[in-house]
Protein backbone atom coordinates (compact mmCIF):
# COMPACT_ATOMS: atom_id res chain seq x y z
CA UNK A 1 0.00 0.00 0.00
CA UNK A 2 0.86 3.27 -0.96
CA UNK A 3 0.20 4.99 1.87
CA UNK A 4 1.89 2.24 4.33
CA UNK A 5 5.32 2.55 2.13
CA UNK A 6 5.31 6.13 2.09
CA UNK A 7 5.24 6.83 6.13
CA UNK A 8 7.74 3.81 6.82
CA UNK A 9 10.19 5.24 4.36
CA UNK A 10 9.98 8.71 6.28
CA UNK A 11 9.08 8.11 9.71
CA UNK A 12 10.16 11.84 10.80
CA UNK A 13 8.00 13.27 8.05
CA UNK A 14 4.12 13.39 8.81
CA UNK A 15 2.55 15.93 5.69
CA UNK A 16 0.25 18.54 6.30
CA UNK A 17 -3.38 18.75 5.65
CA UNK A 18 -2.40 20.48 2.42
CA UNK A 19 0.33 18.40 1.19
CA UNK A 20 -2.38 15.03 1.86
CA UNK A 21 -4.72 17.27 -0.31
CA UNK A 22 -2.64 18.12 -2.65
CA UNK A 23 -1.58 14.79 -3.69
CA UNK A 24 -4.84 13.12 -3.40
CA UNK A 25 -6.68 15.25 -4.71
CA UNK A 26 -9.87 15.03 -1.80
CA UNK A 27 -10.60 17.39 1.03
CA UNK A 28 -8.90 16.20 4.16
CA UNK A 29 -11.88 14.99 6.17
CA UNK A 30 -12.30 12.40 3.27
CA UNK A 31 -8.65 11.51 3.23
CA UNK A 32 -8.95 10.91 6.97
CA UNK A 33 -11.91 9.02 6.98
CA UNK A 34 -10.35 6.45 4.47
CA UNK A 35 -7.20 6.04 6.00
CA UNK A 36 -8.92 5.34 9.40
CA UNK A 37 -10.79 2.84 7.02
CA UNK A 38 -8.08 1.15 6.00
CA UNK A 39 -5.85 1.32 9.04
CA UNK A 40 -8.10 1.44 11.95
CA UNK A 41 -6.45 4.37 12.65
CA UNK A 42 -5.85 8.35 12.35
CA UNK A 43 -3.27 9.25 10.13
CA UNK A 44 -1.66 11.05 13.50
CA UNK A 45 -1.72 8.11 15.24
CA UNK A 46 -0.97 5.30 12.83
CA UNK A 47 2.68 7.72 12.36
CA UNK A 48 2.96 7.47 16.18
CA UNK A 49 2.62 3.90 16.03
CA UNK A 50 4.81 3.84 13.35
CA UNK A 51 7.59 5.75 15.58
CA UNK A 52 6.97 3.85 18.38
CA UNK A 53 7.93 0.63 16.47
CA UNK A 54 10.74 1.98 15.28
CA UNK A 55 12.12 3.29 18.37
CA UNK A 56 11.62 -0.19 19.80
CA UNK A 57 13.48 -1.83 17.09
CA UNK A 58 16.38 0.83 17.77
CA UNK A 59 16.10 0.27 21.10
CA UNK A 60 16.67 -3.37 20.98
CA UNK A 61 18.97 -3.50 18.20
CA UNK A 62 21.68 -0.69 18.40
CA UNK A 63 23.36 1.46 21.34
CA UNK A 64 22.41 4.37 19.94
CA UNK A 65 21.13 6.79 22.71
CA UNK A 66 17.72 8.40 23.00
CA UNK A 67 18.76 11.84 21.41
CA UNK A 68 20.18 9.67 18.34
CA UNK A 69 16.78 8.18 17.96
CA UNK A 70 15.07 11.17 18.79
CA UNK A 71 16.21 12.60 15.69
CA UNK A 72 16.40 9.91 13.18
CA UNK A 73 12.74 9.53 14.59
CA UNK A 74 11.77 13.34 13.69
CA UNK A 75 10.78 14.27 17.47
CA UNK A 76 12.13 17.61 18.76
CA UNK A 77 14.43 16.51 21.42
CA UNK A 78 15.37 13.40 23.36
CA UNK A 79 12.71 14.80 26.09
CA UNK A 80 10.05 14.46 23.71
CA UNK A 81 10.89 10.83 22.39
CA UNK A 82 11.17 9.84 25.86
CA UNK A 83 7.51 11.02 26.75
CA UNK A 84 5.60 9.89 23.78
CA UNK A 85 7.53 6.39 24.42
CA UNK A 86 6.70 6.24 28.10
CA UNK A 87 3.17 6.77 26.81
CA UNK A 88 3.41 4.27 24.25
CA UNK A 89 5.20 1.54 26.24
CA UNK A 90 4.38 2.25 29.98
CA UNK A 91 8.07 2.22 31.12
CA UNK A 92 11.08 4.93 30.27
CA UNK A 93 12.63 3.85 26.87
CA UNK A 94 16.03 3.29 29.03
CA UNK A 95 13.97 1.28 31.44
CA UNK A 96 11.97 -0.50 28.32
CA UNK A 97 15.51 -1.42 26.54
CA UNK A 98 17.38 -2.92 29.84
CA UNK A 99 14.03 -5.02 30.57
CA UNK A 100 14.13 -6.38 26.89
CA UNK A 101 17.29 -7.09 26.08
CA UNK A 102 17.69 -8.97 29.55
CA UNK A 103 15.02 -10.87 28.22
CA UNK A 104 16.81 -11.59 24.74
CA UNK A 105 19.77 -12.31 26.69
Amino acid sequence: MHIRNGANERLGVLPSRRQNIGTLGIAYDGFRRCFKALTGLPPKQYHRKLQMRRAEDLLLHTQRSVSEIAEELGFHSAFHLSAAFKKHARLASSHWREMRRGKEG
